[in-house]
């Protein structure tokens, strides 16, 4: 009977976290009260606070599971070395799961504010983070696929902590009328891949820029165009790939005068004509 009992109050436990996860993510953090939550589960008040204290009980206990996965997910592979196609597919991969928390990512502020212990927590996700991108490149110098300053490294890795970090808030300020549909946002949330993968682009050699090179010709294909196309003859890259395009004979005044006129799409591009990147 005990037995039969700590079963009951787990499943209920976990049947509360499951749906305030939901509710996290589909409403925000700011619109979700502990009633809202047992109102839309159909239980007492009495029984949501025998299992947590607070809404921010339940956040904290999200954050543990979300937590460790982190933890599993920003560790290189053993026993075989890192290589840039690995890395593309594990960012769409690590993309996907944060965006199952999105409501960590796009209430980071608030959730900061109220709670000492996720914000000791988070800057540890973020210094994971930087430390996994260093693992990565790391393995790349070692081998010989990239070639880097320590400085340049240490910029490098923050940019990409940077973009992970906040990928989720721009593609809701993007789509924000769809950002709760997992199909259609998922293309987008892949796009992280070629931002975060440009951000080495310059610095890469060897395989590792011939992989480059193959991932951003299939990402196109994949995206039949529209990460690229206009509609106006103009192709917009990321400014990694656009200092590429200096490096072999590109026009930087065509890069200036793009940008004076305001022709940039998002963060990190510009606009680059065709024929300066048909190299």
């Amino acid at each position: 009977m005990g037995i039969n009992r700590r079963n009951d109050s787990r499943l209920t436990r976990n049947r509360i976290l499951e749906f305030s996860l939901r509710q996290l993510n589909e409403l925000g953090a700011p619109s979700v009260t502990t009633t809202s939550i047992a109102e839309g589960m159909g239980i007492s008040p009495g029984l949501l606070y025998y299992h947590f204290r607070n809404k921010y009980d339940i956040i904290n206990s999200l954050f543990e599971s979300f937590e460790q996965e982190m933890d599993r997910l920003l560790t290189c592979p053993q026993g075989h070395a890192v290589t840039l196609k690995w890395s593309w597919s594990h960012i769409q991969y690590l993309s996907e799961f944060m965006w199952s928390y999105r409501f960590l990512y796009l209430d980071i502020n608030d959730l900061l504010l109220h709670s000492r212990t996720l914000e000791v927590k988070f800057k540890r996700i973020v210094e994971r983070k930087k430390d996994f991108a260093l693992e990565i490149c790391g393995q790349l110098l070692e081998f010989g696929e990239m070639e880097a300053t320590p400085e340049q490294l240490d910029a490098m890795c923050t940019s990409i902590v940077v973009v992970i970090t906040y990928w989720l808030s721009f593609q809701f300020l993007q789509h924000a009328r769809h950002y709760n549909d997992a199909e259609r946002i998922r293309a987008h949330l892949h796009g992280s891949s070629y931002h975060i993968i440009s951000i080495l682009a310059p610095h890469l050699r060897g395989g590792a820029r011939e992989a480059y090179n193959q991932l951003i010709c299939e990402y196109e294909v994949s995206t039949q165009g529209r990460p690229f196309e206009t509609g106006d003859g103009h192709r917009p890259l990321s400014i990694a790939d656009a200092a590429i395009a200096l490096d072999d004979g590109g026009d930087l005044a065509s890069i200036h005068a793009a940008i004076r006129h305001g022709r940039t799409r998002a963060v990190e591009h510009v606009m680059v004509d065709q024929k300066d990147v048909q190299k």
